[in-house]
Order: C-alpha cells, then structure tokens, then sequence
C-alpha cells in the first residue's frame, strides 16, 4: 500500500526549493532595508537600541551621522554581495565601512602634505577645498609634514545580525510558505 502523504508531501518539498531563491534574494531585500533603517534611527536596532555617538555637535549640525555632506555612499553602498543555496550576504566593499560598524583605531603615518590657503578679509586662511575652482582661487601653497597619530572611530553599528532582523526575517518566510501551502491545496 502506498503513502498516501508520499504525493503531497513530494509536491511540499519541489514547491519549498523552487522558491527558494525567490526566498533568498527578498530576505536580502529585508536585511538591506534593516540596514537603511538603522542609518535613518541614527543606531542599531539590537537586543536593545544603540544609538550612534554623535560627533562634535558644534560641527555640521543637524547633519546625520556616517552621512557625508550632500552623500551618502556607505548607506547606498550595502547590497547583496552573494546569494548561495541555502545564504545570502549583504554588505559594502566601501575600504572605511568596517571601522565605522566596529569602531576600533586607525593609525596615520607620517606624510608631507600641501596646504592651501586663502585671503580672507585681508588675512590668509587655511582653505578648505573640495574643487578644482577652490584650487584655483587658493593664494598660496604650503608643504607642510603631519607626524604620525591614531585616531579613535567609535562603534557605529549599522550592519549585522540582530534579534530584530530575524523577527523580519521570520515574517517573511512564514508569509512565502503559507502563500507555498495556498499552491498545493
């Protein structure tokens, strides 16, 4: 006599691994918006929320943390790095994005530098510059040496695993199998 579960349950199996990938690929999806989230709540959304240290409130305020001025390349940088059979990997290949979600020291080494100042109001001025044009409106240039130092990077936590991304996760899965079930009836 045969199962007669064997049929149904064959069906369960083929339906669970062709959507599979599909699966994959929107839990990336879900964990790139966690990701989005943590940079827009300014922390990460663990066990308990960890909000970001702010830098030197007196320097660009109201500007977001780990947001350059007028960019924003390490949020837009996180996407799906790999999709494996049963994994998927998001993450950045931006070089200064570890540091930042782990915090740590970065040490400088000794190196000549030019500097370029202004007039400003009469006096020259160190000049901040960021285009060509800045460099051409520069007075004058100085080598100037910038010893060795670390600099300490605190711990921005934006990426990783976190009780609140499996909740997201869980939903997600427990949505595409029970839409999988609505197949096979």
């Amino acid at each position: 006599m045969q199962n007669p579960l064997a049929k149904p349950l064959n069906q369960l199996h083929h339906a669970l691994e062709a959507m599979k990938p599909d699966l994959l690929a929107k839990i990336g999806a879900q964990a790139k918006i966690f990701t989005n989230d943590n940079f827009r709540l300014q922390g990460f959304q663990g066990d308990v929320f960890e909000p970001w240290v702010k830098r030197n409130p007196d320097k660009d305020p109201g500007r977001a943390i780990l947001v350059g001025k007028g960019t924003a390349h390490l949020k837009n940088s996180i996407h799906i790095i790999a999709i494996t059979a049963d994994s998927v990997s998001i993450g950045t290949s931006i070089p200064y994005a570890q540091i930042h979600n782990e915090g740590g020291s970065i040490r400088h080494p000794y190196r000549e530098v030019t500097m370029h100042y202004k007039k400003v109001s009469g006096k020259l001025r160190l000049a901040k510059l960021t285009t060509i044009g800045d460099q051409m409106q520069a007075s004058e240039f100085r080598r100037s040496s910038v010893s060795n130092h670390v600099t300490n990077m605190p711990r921005r936590h934006y990426l990783g695993p976190s009780p609140v991304l499996d909740k997201q996760i869980i939903a997600l899965i427990r949505e595409n199998i029970s839409s999988t079930f609505k197949i096979i009836q």
